[in-house]
């Protein structure tokens, strides 16, 4: 048994049509090759075959990640900042009263 792809069912193209099918640069292509990122079979023209691509962007994609919950505040947090609050507001009236002094 053979793997991968048949010849017949094998695709091969360039990096200008890769380019426009990813829509990036031809140079974007380029360097994704010369990095080892996608496979390309050498020649004039570099020609990349579609599994190539299919593979890459298998490599690229991102599954979304839920959502994080509402956090939770209880109505003693509240009264407690509250409480703060009110406290740093006093002592801030405080130093500008003795500022006026």
């Amino acid at each position: 048994m053979e793997n991968g792809p048949s010849p017949h069912s094998l695709k091969l193209l360039t990096e200008a049509e890769v380019a426009r099918f990813l829509r990036c640069s031809p140079s974007k292509i380029k360097r994704l090759r010369t990095t080892g990122k996608m496979a390309y079979l050498p020649g004039r023209p570099v020609l990349i075959e579609s599994v190539a691509v299919e593979r890459y962007l298998d490599s690229i994609r991102r599954e979304p990640r839920p959502l994080a919950p509402e956090p939770v505040v209880s109505k003693v947090d509240h009264e407690a900042a509250a409480e703060r609050a009110r406290a740093a507001y006093q002592k801030y009236q405080l130093r500008q009263r003795n500022k006026n002094k």
